[in-house]
């Protein structure tokens, strides 16, 4: 990978049934951020690292797989009533410290 190019890959889910947002019968929202992908990771992406990405975060929200919904970014930012926050603006901060 080069250091002239900086990927970053964001991934948005909906989560129903995790203790994390209210148990059985709630609805949450969470995301992933992949920083540093090369491009050769971004041509293999496919169903199966997908739902790998899936897997691993019904493991951490202690669910089933089918409870974890990937949702597009507009759609997070929607539910969640606010845009996310680009980690862009703070690396800039943390260079001044």
């Amino acid at each position: 990978m080069t250091n002239l190019v900086y990927i970053e890959m964001s991934f948005h889910f909906e989560i129903s049934n995790s203790e994390w947002f209210g148990g059985k019968g709630s609805v949450g929202y969470t995301s992933q951020k992949l920083g540093g992908v090369s491009f050769e990771k971004i041509s293999n992406l496919g169903c199966e690292s997908i739902q790998k990405i899936i897997n691993e975060t019904a493991e951490l929200m202690k669910v089933d797989p089918a409870d974890v919904k990937l949702i597009s970014k507009e759609q997070f930012d929607i539910e969640m009533d606010e845009p996310e926050e680009d980690c862009a603006e703070d690396y800039e901060d943390w260079q001044e410290v």
